[in-house]
């Protein structure tokens, strides 16, 4: 098995990271990165072992509580946005992704993100439409290649998510 908690529903990879690191060390001194802002589970995991603190990149598209009720997840731990809009459109278009291939623009978290981010929701299902990702993917082509050809449509949906 390659990560502690591989195939169960508390496989996070916040989760999966927190369970890799030794008890020994102090946790304090630690920083998880995150692609999105960690759930209410990860969250409270990495207020339970101590971590110091948290970096992500986007907030979590699946996650439509207010801020404040987002914000107290953190506990005493301080949390960092990496504010870069391409990044984070670039993290929630993969997060989406494997919805939209397996169940089109019927996917739950797409339906509910189709107000919040339209031009996410639409790109991933066009990207979605012939799985071109997960088959570059699978024939063995890196994340960075593969999205190559997206990129001018991704810059374009991040510039339109920052006005």
């Amino acid at each position: 098995m390659r990560y502690p908690l591989q195939h169960c529903r508390v496989a996070h990879a916040e989760v999966n990271a927190l369970a890799l690191v030794a008890t020994e060390l102090d946790h304090a001194l630690l920083t998880l990165w995150s692609t999105q802002h960690p759930c209410a589970m990860c969250a409270a995991a990495a207020q339970f072992v101590g971590i110091g603190r948290v970096c992500f990149i986007a907030d979590d598209p699946s996650d439509h509580s207010p801020q404040e009720v987002v914000a107290a997840r953190r506990g005493k731990v301080a949390y960092e946005r990496l504010a870069r809009p391409l990044w984070s459109t670039a993290c929630n278009l993969l997060f989406l992704y494997t919805s939209a291939v397996l169940r089109g623009p019927d996917a739950a978290n797409l339906q509910s993100n189709r107000d919040r981010y339209p031009e996410l929701v639409r790109l991933t299902l066009e990207m979605a439409r012939d799985d071109h990702l997960g088959k570059l993917a699978r024939s063995g082509v890196s994340l960075v290649d593969a999205l190559q050809p997206h990129c001018s449509a991704i810059t374009r949906v991040a510039e339109a998510k920052r006005g």
